[in-house]
């Protein structure tokens, strides 16, 4: 999950790539997102 992060000012737009698509999956003020676990166990981007 979660293998492209986009960032914009302080905010930060985490998304996947599938089939010409882009899946979002999270949206938010960097210091309220948190990687899912397994990817930095909950570590702040």
């Amino acid at each position: 999950l979660g293998s492209y992060r986009f960032r914009i000012g302080d905010h930060r737009v985490i998304f996947d790539l599938e089939d010409n698509k882009i899946i979002i999956l999270r949206v938010g003020h960097r210091g309220e997102l948190l990687l899912p676990e397994g990817r930095g166990l909950g570590r702040l981007i």
